[in-house]
């Protein structure tokens, strides 16, 4: 039987073969072990990589546009993301809106944690936002994800804790609490927070509400309040993929197809037997570089100060909007150049 799903509280209803299966796992280990070298079954994977999951960050990426924007008048966004380090598991991200100068870059250095009946998944790293037009530059770092009802109750996805988004130049700061719900009380997905100056921590405006659903935000001096974000009156963009055939062998969803294909049906038998395949092909591949002395480099990334960026610089792309959005598309998607 497949499992139930309520996306509404992000929800799941688990079977008991995988539930058992998770909780003889998980009892073996102590509170607070570290998950991310823990081989788990296919069963509990979602049928995207972690590196398209990423792309959830842009899901409406139109509020990044100025009013007068739309994503309607042509304007892109390239977006390419890469698994820099298996051990311990590092992904680098980078979109790129040529059109309108607004280029994104960051990573993710994830932690997972058995907490008792909930892992928390510790989304360690930060996203910086460029807009080129204004000169302006925003660090953003993350909230945490909490996956509760292990041994008893429904499996509940949360958001929790706090993150930030900071700019310097226009002496800014939001600070938000992602809350997530109490034993006997509260509802899923409610934020609180405060947009205040860096320098003097005042606070201007106060938001709240519900990130599904809708958040407002409040004007202290004078006191007024209005819709910050409502997803119902969003357009959801969808991205456009080259087709599995199109894509080169190391990309994600060519490389886990048959592991998606099973996931997709519930197999959770062939799902296993796919998955062994592409760990032991990579097992294989590491063996063989290390016996040759060869040292994997990232395709699309390298190291800058302790972090990761885009070899594609932002501020390398010149010419008007024609040029650069080739030089895009010429460093993420050569084959179709």
């Amino acid at each position: 039987m497949p499992n139930t799903y309520e996306d509404s509280n992000n929800e799941e209803l688990l079977d008991e073969e995988p539930r058992n299966v998770i909780i003889s796992m998980i009892s073996q280990l102590g509170t607070n072990k570290d998950l991310t070298r823990v081989t788990l079954p296919a069963f509990v994977l979602e049928n995207r990589s972690f590196i398209e999951r990423i792309t959830d960050l842009m899901t409406y990426p139109q509020i990044l546009l100025e009013n007068e924007c739309t994503l309607e008048n042509g304007s892109k966004f390239q977006f390419i993301s890469e698994q820099i380090s298996h051990h311990p598991p590092v992904t680098a991200f980078a979109n790129y809106c040529p059109d309108e100068e607004i280029y994104l870059r960051g990573e993710f250095r994830p932690k997972a944690k058995f907490l008792g009946n909930t892992i928390g998944i510790y989304l360690i790293g930060n996203t910086e936002i460029f807009f080129k037009k204004h000169d302006e530059c925003y660090d953003v770092t993350n909230p945490n994800m909490f996956t509760r009802g292990l041994f008893f109750g429904k499996m509940v996805l949360e958001m929790g804790d706090k993150a930030t988004i900071t700019c310097k130049k226009t002496d800014l700061v939001f600070k938000v609490e992602f809350k997530t719900k109490g034993l006997f009380g509260g509802q899923y997905n409610e934020v609180t927070g405060k947009i205040k100056r860096l320098s003097t921590d005042e606070t201007l405006y106060e938001v709240s509400g519900n990130w599904k659903l809708i958040m407002n935000i409040k004007k202290k001096k004078p006191s007024e309040s209005k819709v910050l974000f409502d997803p119902s009156a969003e357009k959801r963009i969808t991205f456009k993929v080259p087709s599995i055939n199109d894509q080169e062998e190391n990309e994600s969803r060519r490389k886990w197809r048959y592991v998606t294909e099973a996931l997709n049906k519930k197999d959770v038998y062939k799902a296993n037997e796919e998955k062994t395949i592409v760990e032991e092909a990579q097992r294989a591949s590491i063996k063989a570089m290390k016996s040759a002395n060869t040292v994997w480099k990232p395709r699309f990334f390298k190291t800058d100060g302790g972090v990761h960026v885009p070899k594609l610089d932002f501020s390398s792309l010149s010419g008007d909007k024609a040029d650069r959005d080739s030089q895009v598309r010429d460093f993420i998607f050569p084959k179709f150049s």
